[in-house]
């Protein structure tokens, strides 16, 4: 599995020069942006808000779909490397493109300020913390596959829940990296008092903000998530004290 350069990371930002970035983007992905094909120059703003960069690929990173090695149209051998996120068939001209899949986790809070905290039963990160959510489903939109994940995991029916930010990740499920882009939410519950540990939770529970840490949450999105947590509400009791 992979996860986010803690070396980055200074506080609430990214420390080091663009320029030492792109290398590093470079070494790690092969190209020194993360959308080459629009040249887009990422500002530091962008790289520090999102922390896109990834340290634990070798330097020459496989192509996502080094594993298919058949067309899953027409079945022909001749699948090939059309560009840097997708294979052609030779023998019939399908293209496929692997796209990042959309998941969710939500941060909840109780009466106390707590946070609602899963510890994984399953690979990848098995034994770590995370957040409740996961995959979504065909026809399913964000805000629904977060409402449901929740109450299927940890048997909490949502109120409301409210879009923050995104973070792609890599999860490695059955020995193939699924690039994803996790969403980030906040949930209101209806209570808060009533926990259950179903699916791929082993245990839930909620812990003090002041006890949090974020080096405890084996995914590198969701650890990076519950830093700018903890973050957000470091400032929120900075300015209520101004």
């Amino acid at each position: 599995m992979i996860t986010f350069a803690p070396q980055l990371r200074s506080g609430r930002g990214v420390i080091g020069s663009r320029a030492r970035l792109r290398i590093w983007c470079r070494e790690a992905w092969g190209f020194e942006s993360l959308r080459p094909h629009k040249k887009k120059r990422l500002s530091q703003r962008y790289l520090s808000s999102a922390s896109f960069l990834f340290v634990n690929k070798p330097k020459a990173m496989k192509h996502p779909l080094h594993q298919f090695k058949h067309c899953p149209k027409c079945g022909a051998a001749e699948f090939r490397e059309n560009n840097f996120k997708s294979k052609v068939c030779e023998a019939c001209g399908f293209v496929y493109y692997f796209n990042p899949s959309a998941s969710v986790a939500v941060f909840i809070l109780n009466e106390k300020g707590e946070l609602l905290v899963c510890k994984r039963r399953e690979e990848p990160a098995k034994g770590t913390y995370d957040l409740p959510g996961g995959f979504v489903d065909m026809g399913e939109t964000a805000e629904e596959a977060a409402l449901r994940e929740v109450e299927e995991e940890v048997g909490i029916v949502l109120k409301s829940v409210k879009f923050l930010y995104s973070l792609p990740n890599i999860y490695c499920y059955s020995g193939f990296d699924v690039h994803t882009l996790d969403l980030i939410f906040t949930g209101v519950a209806t209570q808060t008092e009533r926990l259950e540990a179903n699916d791929d939770v082993e245990e839930s529970f909620f812990v003090p903000l002041t006890g949090l840490k974020p080096e405890l949450f084996g995914l590198g999105s969701i650890r990076i998530a519950v830093e700018r947590f903890l973050h957000r509400k470091e400032d929120e009791k900075q300015k209520e004290k101004d």
